[in-house]
Protein backbone atom coordinates (compact mmCIF):
# COMPACT_ATOMS: atom_id res chain seq x y z
CA UNK A 1 0.00 0.00 0.00
CA UNK A 2 2.88 2.19 1.38
CA UNK A 3 4.92 1.95 -2.13
CA UNK A 4 1.62 1.96 -3.92
CA UNK A 5 0.93 5.78 -2.78
CA UNK A 6 4.76 6.34 -3.24
CA UNK A 7 4.44 5.40 -6.66
CA UNK A 8 1.16 8.03 -7.18
CA UNK A 9 3.38 10.89 -5.47
CA UNK A 10 5.91 10.29 -7.93
CA UNK A 11 3.78 10.39 -10.61
CA UNK A 12 1.89 13.57 -9.69
CA UNK A 13 5.52 15.51 -8.58
CA UNK A 14 6.55 14.07 -12.51
CA UNK A 15 3.07 15.76 -13.98
CA UNK A 16 3.75 18.93 -11.85
CA UNK A 17 7.04 19.29 -13.09
CA UNK A 18 6.26 18.65 -16.83
CA UNK A 19 4.03 21.06 -16.38
CA UNK A 20 5.73 23.55 -15.20
CA UNK A 21 8.33 22.75 -17.52
CA UNK A 22 6.36 23.68 -19.78
CA UNK A 23 4.92 26.89 -18.84
CA UNK A 24 8.98 27.85 -18.28
CA UNK A 25 10.08 27.03 -21.97
CA UNK A 26 6.22 28.97 -23.29
CA UNK A 27 8.02 31.84 -20.67
CA UNK A 28 11.39 31.77 -22.71
CA UNK A 29 9.73 31.97 -26.01
CA UNK A 30 7.72 34.96 -25.12
CA UNK A 31 10.83 36.32 -23.62
CA UNK A 32 12.83 35.46 -26.75
CA UNK A 33 10.12 37.27 -28.79
CA UNK A 34 10.08 40.42 -26.84
CA UNK A 35 13.87 40.98 -27.36
CA UNK A 36 13.58 40.19 -31.06
CA UNK A 37 10.73 42.74 -31.54
CA UNK A 38 13.13 45.17 -28.91
CA UNK A 39 16.01 44.92 -31.11
CA UNK A 40 13.63 45.19 -34.33
CA UNK A 41 12.74 48.57 -32.87
CA UNK A 42 16.30 49.68 -31.67
CA UNK A 43 17.48 49.32 -35.47
CA UNK A 44 14.79 51.16 -36.67
CA UNK A 45 15.82 53.84 -34.25
CA UNK A 46 18.83 53.63 -35.88
CA UNK A 47 18.43 53.65 -38.85
CA UNK A 48 15.83 57.27 -38.33
CA UNK A 49 18.80 58.69 -36.17
CA UNK A 50 21.20 58.19 -39.27
CA UNK A 51 18.96 59.73 -41.77
CA UNK A 52 18.40 62.23 -39.48
CA UNK A 53 21.98 63.01 -39.25
CA UNK A 54 22.67 62.53 -43.13
CA UNK A 55 19.84 65.33 -43.56
CA UNK A 56 21.47 67.54 -41.22
CA UNK A 57 24.76 67.46 -42.36
CA UNK A 58 23.48 68.11 -45.80
CA UNK A 59 21.84 71.48 -44.55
Amino acid sequence: EGVKDTHERTRQKMEELKITGKESQEEMERDRQKGREAAKEAEEEMGRRTRELKEGAEE
